[in-house]
C-alpha cells in the first residue's frame, strides 16, 4: 500500500505574519496618524480655541499734578532749570525757566490711575476755593506806566473749602521748600555765589505772600495778555460753563488753575513768579460753606 506523500508546506504550523497592506496588516506607526479635521464654527457658537487679548482701558489725562500727590522729593527730581539759557533784562533782572518732567515725576508714582499732560510742560496746579477780594486788579508802574493784571487769593480762615488750609500749608512747607533747595543748589549760576539755606530764606519772595493793611496773606498770580491785547485767562462760572473776565468781582470766590513759570533774580533777592491760566469762580452770594462741590470732577481743569 502506497504512503500518500505530505508536501513540507502542509506540515508547517500555520504563520501569524499578516501580509502588508491586506485589511488585517499592521496598523499605522504613530508619525503617520493625522490629526482630527477641526470643523467651522457655522453656528455662531464660541471658538475656545482662538485667544482674545483684552485691552486696559487707557487712562485718563489730567493736566496738572494732584498737589497732594507731590512731595519735596518730586520737585527736587521733577523740576529742571535750564541754567544754559538764563534770559536778562534790560534793567538787569534775571529770568530763571524751568519745566516740569512728567514722564520722571510718573516713573516715581507708578500708582497713579491718570497721566499727565502739562502745557508747556510746566509745573501747575489747582488751588481750593478761596477768596477773591480784590477780583482781577489792574496794576500800573508808576515809573514807566507798563499795566500789568494780578489775582489775588486769600488765605483767609472764611474759606469755604476745606482743602483751603492744607494746601497753604503744603505751598508752604513742600513747595516752599523744594524752591529754596533749589535756589541753595544753583545759586552759583543764579547769584554768582554759593550761598546758604538760611540766606535763601531771607533772599526768596515765596508764593505766599504776606498781607498788607489788614489783609491776609494772599497768593499772587499773574496775568498776561494775549497778542490781542485780552487778558489770557479763560473763566468759567459756577455752573461750570464758559464766562466772561469781566464776571469776576472784588470778594467773589475762586479756584485757580496756576502755572509754575519762572523765578526772577533782582538786585540780590529770588522773586517768585507764577502765571494764571484758568480760574473756575463763584459770586459771593451763592458761595455755601463748606458746601461748594469742587471734588465732583465735572470742572473744566
Amino acid at each position: 500500500m502506497t504512503t500518500p506523500s505530505i508536501s513540507s508546506s502542509s506540515s508547517a504550523p500555520p504563520s501569524n505574519k499578516r501580509k502588508k497592506g491586506s485589511p488585517d496588516g499592521p496598523k499605522s506607526s504613530p508619525a503617520e496618524i493625522k490629526p482630527p479635521t477641526k470643523k467651522a464654527n457655522t453656528e455662531g457658537s464660541p471658538d475656545f480655541g482662538s485667544t482674545t487679548l483684552i485691552q486696559p482701558p487707557p487712562k485718563p489725562i489730567k493736566r496738572f499734578c494732584d498737589w497732594k500727590a507731590v512731595t519735596v522729593e518730586d520737585l527736587l527730581e521733577c523740576l529742571v532749570f535750564n541754567n544754559d539759557k538764563l534770559y536778562t533784562s534790560p534793567q538787569g533782572a534775571k529770568m530763571i525757566f524751568c519745566r516740569f518732567n512728567t514722564n520722571k515725576y510718573m516713573q516715581r508714582h507708578p500708582e497713579l490711575d491718570y497721566l499727565i499732560e502739562l502745557q508747556d510742560s510746566r509745573f501747575a496746579q489747582t488751588s481750593p476755593f478761596m477768596p477773591l477780594p480784590f477780583g482781577i486788579k489792574q496794576h500800573i508802574d508808576q515809573i514807566n506806566g507798563k499795566e500789568s493784571w494780578t489775582s489775588a487769593l486769600a488765605c483767609d480762615s472764611i474759606a469755604v473749602d476745606e482743602d483751603y488750609a492744607p494746601y497753604v500749608i503744603w505751598l508752604e512747607h513742600v513747595y516752599t521748600e523744594a524752591i529754596l533747595q533749589l535756589i541753595v543748589r544753583n545759586s552759583s549760576q543764579w547769584l554768582g555765589k554759593q550761598i546758604t539755606m538760611d540766606t535763601a530764606r531771607v533772599i526768596f519772595k515765596g508764593i505766599v505772600k504776606e498781607g498788607k493793611d489788614g489783609y491776609p496773606p494772599m497768593i499772587n498770580y499773574n496775568i498776561k495778555k494775549d497778542e490781542g491785547g485780552e487778558l489770557n485767562l479763560t473763566v468759567w462760572d459756577e455752573d461750570k460753563i464758559k464766562s466772561s473776565v469781566s464776571k469776576v468781582q472784588i470778594n467773589d470766590y475762586g479756584k485757580v488753575l496756576g502755572v509754575f513759570s519762572h523765578m526772577s533774580v533782582v538786585a540780590g533777592q529770588v522773586y517768585f513768579k507764577q502765571d494764571a491760566r484758568a480760574m473756575q469762580h463763584c459770586e459771593h452770594d451763592k458761595m455755601r460753606p463748606l458746601g461748594c462741590d469742587t471734588d465732583s470732577g465735572g470742572y473744566p481743569f
